[in-house]
Parts: structure tokens; sequence; C-alpha cells
């Protein structure tokens, strides 16, 4: 990408340029979207960074209520 190898970087440093994977399948039902999502925020912080929880999860439910969204909506899979 832009003449850099990105198999070479660590996932982190991957997702910090905004590239993930998620493997979806069956077998990993428990992955929601607000968790996928918590994943992916946390992946681009500074290093020692830490997303709060608590407010994390407060702020994404206020934000799904306003687009009337369900809570437990689950990644796509199968």
């Amino acid at each position: 990408m832009d003449g850099e190898e990105l198999l070479e970087l660590e996932p982190d440093e991957r997702a910090r340029r905004g590239l993930s994977w998620l493997p979806v399948s069956e077998r990993n039902p428990s992955v929601t979207i607000a968790n996928f999502l918590r994943a992916a925020l946390q992946s681009r912080l500074p290093e020692g960074g830490e997303l709060e929880a608590t407010d994390y999860y407060a702020k994404l439910y206020e934000k799904m209520e306003l687009l009337r969204m369900d809570r437990f909506i689950h990644v796509a899979g199968g």
C-alpha cells in the first residue's frame, strides 16, 4: 500500500493504518458489532492507551439508540 509491504507489519500496526480482519463464522457468534468496533478503536489508540469500557459503551448505545439499532446485532457470518 503506497509502496509499503503490509504483510510484514504486526496486526496492531496494520490496524493503525485502518486495515483489520475479523474471522467471521458460526463458531464465533459472540462477536457483536459493539465488541468489534471497540477492538478496532482500541487498536487505533497510541501504544499504552486505554479505551474506558463504560464510557465507550455508554456513548455507543446512545448513538445506536438514535439510529434505532439493536444492541445485540452480530457481525454477519456464514
